[in-house]
Order: structure tokens, then C-alpha cells, then sequence
């Protein structure tokens, strides 16, 4: 198992990219989530509106 997870000279590579590639994929997911929040909302509101 060991000899899967070690990269030789380029393990701080390989391993910082993958991190850096979960750290993107969660921003991009709260990103999208927040997005998705703030839409609704505005719906809701324009909903509003136009039934007064």
C-alpha cells in the first residue's frame, strides 16, 4: 500500500495538486450552493411583488 502512495521526488507535487484539487472542488460546490440560495430568494421575491 505504501509503495502506491509514494510519488518519489515528486510526491509533495502530486499530493499538493490533489489537495489543491479538493480545496477547488469544495469552493466550487459552496459556490454553486450560495448561488442556488440567492436565486430562489429573488424568485420568491418577484413572486411576491407581482401578487401585491
Amino acid at each position: 500500500m505504501m509503495t502506491l502512495l509514494d510519488m518519489g521526488k515528486y510526491n509533495f507535487f502530486v499530493w499538493g495538486s490533489m489537495a489543491l484539487f479538493g480545496v477547488m472542488l469544495a469552493v466550487d460546490f459552496i459556490s454553486i450552493h450560495r448561488q442556488r440560495k440567492q436565486l430562489s430568494r429573488q424568485i420568491k421575491s418577484r413572486q411576491r411583488r407581482q401578487q401585491s
